[in-house]
């Protein structure tokens, strides 16, 4: 399976805001919008950002389908995620607390833009499934009422109804170190979560395989959590501390989903995307460790 994760500032291009496109890192926004009157529900159209991606989701699955017998996920941001890179994390976390009001009517005009771009995906069957970035469900940054006031309710309410409309299974990435996971999974209804686990902030509410399975793997299947930056290292023992933290990830996750009564309900990927220009021959020592261990501790451990 291939998730199109691209950069953040897809969604907040079409909105006006100047995006810097270097040749070693991600796309982001570099010119925020001076004020919130500027904003302005933009068509989702050919010329577009959004729109390109779309297409260009739709020729990878074409592609990936046909050719690898492999399903696409498409990508793209939520409603907040949007505004935060439309104005600025700093401005928009600072407005929710003196002008409240003025950031709920920016994030509905985002949800009414996000909510083309999804249903553009569906009408164009543009992917296999279409994952959605929740970044700031982080309880380091905003309590979960808070995140449900200026994000949430606008997903709950708008967004999720139009997945229903396609039958379509909502799907979540965040590599949020305190994830609000009752409301993003139990709430919400995801049914695959992509997430990233940060062993040094477990104080804060960093979860892994181990506290997410017991709690919500009968009702979604999690996705993760090799560190991303590691893949960047393709040297001899770079390439071998992948092979090495794949296959704990193995030997943890395997009998976790036996404890619970599971055999699968788990995918083994990176917690959130590998940095551009990283190798392949790290990503292809992960995709190796799976096939050649996964089989046989499969048997080994469910018999």
């Amino acid at each position: 399976m291939f998730v199109g994760l691209i950069d953040l500032s897809a969604t907040s291009a079409d909105f006006g805001c100047k995006i810097k496109y270097p040749e070693d890192d991600t796309p982001s926004s570099e010119g925020h919008l001076k004020d919130y009157e500027q904003i302005e529900v933009p068509e989702v159209k050919k010329g577009t950002r959004s729109y390109e991606l779309v297409m260009a989701s739709k020729m990878a699955t074409e592609k990936l389908n046909k050719e690898l017998n492999t399903p696409f996920v498409g990508f793209h941001e939520g409603p907040l995620l949007t505004l935060t890179q439309l104005m600025g994390a700093d401005r928009v976390l600072m407005d929710m607390k003196t002008h409240p009001e003025v950031v709920l009517e920016a994030v509905q005009k985002c949800t009414d833009y996000i909510c083309q771009v999804s249903e553009l995906f569906f009408e164009e069957n543009a992917c296999n499934a279409l994952c959605i970035d929740n970044l700031w469900s982080n309880n380091v940054i905003m309590s979960e009422e808070d995140y449900w006031k200026f994000d949430g309710k606008f997903i709950y309410d708008q967004h999720l109804p139009l997945f229903k409309k396609y039958d379509q299974p909502y799907t979540i990435h965040s590599c949020a170190d305190a994830v609000h996971y009752d409301t993003q999974i139990k709430k919400f209804g995801t049914k695959l979560f992509s997430y990233a686990y940060y062993p040094n902030l477990r104080a804060k509410g960093s979860q892994n395989y181990a506290d997410l399975i017991p709690k919500y793997g009968d009702i979604c299947c999690m996705m993760g959590e090799v560190n991303p930056v590691q893949f960047m290292d393709n040297s001899p023992a770079g390439v071998q501390k992948i092979k090495d933290d794949t296959r704990n990830l193995l030997e943890g996750v395997l009998p976790v989903l036996k404890e619970n009564g599971m055999q699968s309900k788990y995918i083994m990927a990176s917690g959130c995307e590998i940095p551009p220009g990283g190798p392949l021959t790290t990503v292809r020592a992960m995709v190796d460790t799976v096939k050649e261990l996964g089989p046989g501790l499969q048997k080994q451990i469910f018999g």
